[in-house]
């Protein structure tokens, strides 16, 4: 079995539904309620090791002497290393640190106090994670690729042997004594316990399906071990060898830490976008805790009041450290750019942060006093400081009909035209599906459902089911009477189906399978004799990393994990074309016109254009590529596709791109560009300034900035109405709305949302808004 990265299989949730309702008071779910619960267990639980902290029943006593508050972290230095950095650990005293480089089978050695690169060790090929001997001699780095772990002596900086273990290991975990390394192997289930005396495997322990992530208790009786395809945690008596416990958690974990007094272990859920907190001796969920993105990632600070998580945004490949306090549950970030691995120095005051993208190490300080906003940092673009949740909320109030969401939804799709809601439940096997008078009907379809898809016409959704390989087919025409129930179960490969495309004009579905690399194309289209039915399918080589339908529904293109090159697949006779790109593609985006794709490129800050225009002599090869700088987002495009937007946050403007010419020109914009939106006449362009708390308009004519509005606190999304009337843009901070009348360039109204909104959908009148956040859905008329 080839080797496979475990967190890239991810489904993102869709959009939220629509309604009109008086807002109803909102009831505080047991869920939530246990949540507190355990919060405040904690923080009793660590109320005596706080100096001057006192708890009488009531509320909390702190000593105005205690230094009880905590410097803000910030970025102080980022060091460069090698291609495609993932796993990092710090040596016991502190003053190294060591990276793993996995697409260049290498380990980089820093210095701490220098903060430079000493030199690099070849390893074994693929290598993702690393773990240190408690005397810091002696490094074990696992090849996923060698199905084996390199012994690195640390002192001669070289590899001294080689110790065969598992298929496709991916973690290693060392015990407190130094006398056993413990190896996560994906590719057959299993754990390598390896006698470090010896340098030889003494066991082999068989685990839950596709484990990745390890740890071991402080005490060295157990360990914990994250099963990326089972969606559980696992503890196992090191001892005994046999498993004492079987935790489910949330949606593909990916790494475990545990916290230095044994007592609860801390599991990030890659697709499920939290981290699991377990407690250990009684093997209970005591806190789900919503981080957003796809956490990856985890340590613990030594003093065991911070968990730092790292949080990779999959469509825009950059993401964020998230800091959790171990006992107040709140959660702050800093980015980060692309975040895998993380650790944390002994002392506790350096927090180190690989960027795959960047190829880099960030160096963050915990223990320096850091002022909220930019902090410069050595040959780089500026990091900032953005905390998630604060003390402040909306007092706004508008005609805002509220839908709580607790933690075991898994995607939430909107269909604002109907105003309804389709809420996928993975581990109860079920879609709630919300009409709009709050009405809840609950659909089984098959195991672990993952992601929904609607077609045009609103009367089918097509439910991948991730764990048996299938997909559900319900009815969701209005009044049809077998509405709200499942009308056929497709057959679409193995295990790990992973989601399902559907054509413009309705007629193809295509479910991706990521165990046989094939797509099952499935007939959609309304009053055929074979609707929902399996009628071909298409090889794709290589499981894909990202894919995209044309236009026109006449051709696939696909990236995978291993190649330089764009795969076109025809829907109709399945004919391949290879077109080779300069670099390593992580995204796909089609211009509406069907005359360009565009790929963009890992690490290069640059878009690789393909001519996809059938008519022309450059047809399905490379015509340009468009060196932008910078981490790259998907390109927004005018409606008939002539000119596409690119905000560049850290420069503070964006690029315009004619789609003709691929010629690009970049104008200066707010602070922090994160969203564009644009007028359906191609006139006008909105972009949304994170930090500046506004909204830049662009004149396609001039192009340049003829307007700025002011928003709410921390804009992240905007969206416009059909005929280009109204702008609505989501606050992030301050759970507000802003709805902009374009005519006036001015705000009409802020609607009261709920906690840390994030996405916004307008149906096609304009008339009706669906605001997803992080507590549920919002639903307004506008």
């Amino acid at each position: 079995m080839a080797w496979k990265l475990p967190v890239l299989r991810l489904s993102v949730p869709g959009f939220a539904p629509l309604a009109t309702a008086a807002p109803a008071p909102t009831a505080i779910s047991p869920g939530t309620l246990e949540s507190m619960r355990a919060a405040l267990r904690r923080v009793r639980a660590r109320t005596a090791t706080l100096p001057g902290l006192g708890f009488d029943g009531t509320g909390y006593r702190v000593a105005l002497t205690s230094p009880v508050a905590r410097a803000m972290p910030t970025v102080i230095a980022t060091v460069a290393v090698g291609a495609f950095p993932t796993g990092v650990a710090v040596s016991p005293d502190g003053r190294r640190v060591y990276v793993v480089n996995s697409s260049a089978d290498t380990v980089s050695v820093l210095d701490t106090r220098a903060r430079e690169p000493i030199t690099t060790i070849a390893v074994g090929h693929r290598p993702y994670g690393i773990a240190l001997h408690p005397d810091g001699c002696v490094a074990y780095v696992v090849s996923a690729a060698d199905n084996a772990v390199s012994i690195v002596d640390t002192d001669a900086c070289a590899v001294v042997s080689t110790i065969a273990v598992g298929e496709a290991p991916y973690g290693a975990a060392v015990s407190p004594d130094g006398d056993r390394v413990y190896v996560t192997n994906q590719g057959d289930d299993s754990v390598s316990v390896i006698n470090t005396a010896t340098a030889t495997v003494i066991a082999t322990l068989d685990v839950g399906a596709g484990p990745t992530g390890v740890a071991v208790t402080p005490d060295g009786r157990h360990i914990c071990v994250a099963n990326n395809d089972a969606h559980s945690l696992w503890v196992i008596d090191t001892a005994a060898q046999s498993v004492t416990a079987d935790i489910p958690v949330g949606k593909h974990p990916a790494q475990v830490a545990v916290t230095p007094d044994g007592a609860q272990a801390f599991v990030t859920n890659a697709s499920g976008g939290s981290v699991s907190i377990v407690d250990l001796a009684s093997g209970a969920i005591e806190e789900n805790i919503l981080v957003g993105a796809h956490p990856i990632g985890v340590a613990i600070s030594p003093d065991g009041t911070l968990a730092y998580v790292t949080a990779l945004d999959a469509a825009r490949v950059t993401g964020a450290v998230r800091i959790l306090g171990v006992a107040s549950g709140t959660v702050t970030t800093l980015s980060a750019g692309a975040p895998y691995g993380v650790a944390v120095s002994p002392g506790g005051d350096r927090v180190y942060v690989t960027d795959f993208v960047a190829r880099a190490v960030s160096v963050i300080s915990v223990g320096e006093p850091g002022i909220e906003g930019t902090v410069a940092n050595p040959g780089t673009a500026p990091h900032r400081y953005l905390p998630v949740d604060g003390p402040r909320r909306s007092r706004l109030h508008h005609d805002v009909r509220r839908i709580p969401l607790d933690r075991s939804a898994s995607a939430v799709t909107a269909d604002p035209e109907s105003g309804r809601a389709f809420v996928v439940r993975s581990n109860d096997g079920c879609v709630d599906v919300i009409e709009r008078s709050g009405h809840t009907v609950t659909v089984p379809v098959g195991s672990y459902p993952s992601a929904l898809a609607r077609n045009h016409d609103g009367t089918r959704a097509y439910v991948t089911n991730h764990h048996d390989g299938s997909v559900s087919v319900i009815d969701t025409a209005p009044a049809s009477p077998s509405g709200n129930t499942v009308v056929a179960t497709l057959h679409v490969g193995g295990a790990w189906s992973t989601g399902v495309i559907l054509s413009r004009d309705g007629a193809r579905g295509y479910a991706v399978n990521d165990t046989d690399a094939c797509l099952s194309v499935i007939d959609t289209a309304g009053g055929s004799a074979t609707r929902d039915t399996v009628i071909g399918r298409i090889d794709l080589r290589q499981p894909p990393a990202a894919l995209g339908l044309s236009p026109n529904g006449r051709w696939i293109y696909t990236i995978n994990h291993f190649d330089d090159v764009v795969w076109a697949v025809h829907t109709v006779t399945n004919t391949v074309a290879a077109i080779p790109v300069p670099g390593y593609p992580y995204r796909l985006s089609f211009s509406p016109n069907g005359l360009r794709v565009y790929a963009s490129l890992t690490a290069s800050g640059s878009l690789s254009v393909i001519d996809t225009d059938p008519a022309s002599r450059t047809y399905h090869r490379v015509i340009g590529r468009l060196r932008l700088g910078g981490h790259v987002p998907d390109p927004v495009f005018t409606i008939a596709g002539a000119r596409a937007y690119v905000p560049k946050f850290a420069a503070d403007s964006v690029s315009i791109i004619d789609t003709a010419t691929s010629m690009v020109k970049s104008i200066a914009v707010g602070h922090y560009p994160w969203d564009v939106a644009v007028s359906p006449d191609g006139r006008r362009a909105y972009i949304v300034n994170f930090l500046e708390n506004s909204v830049s308009i662009v004149d396609s004519a001039s192009d340049s900035v003829t307007g700025t509005v002011a928003v709410g606190t921390h804009p992240c999304r905007i969206a416009l109405s059909a005929d280009g009337t109204r702008a609505v843009v989501v606050n992030n901070r301050d759970d507000s709305v802003s709805v902009i009348d374009t005519a006036t360039a001015a705000v009409g109204t802020t609607v009261a949302v709920g906690r840390n909104p994030f996405d916004v959908t307008l149906s096609r009148d304009g008339a009706r808004a669906c605001v997803q956040h992080r507590d549920g859905l919002s639903l307004m008329s506008l």
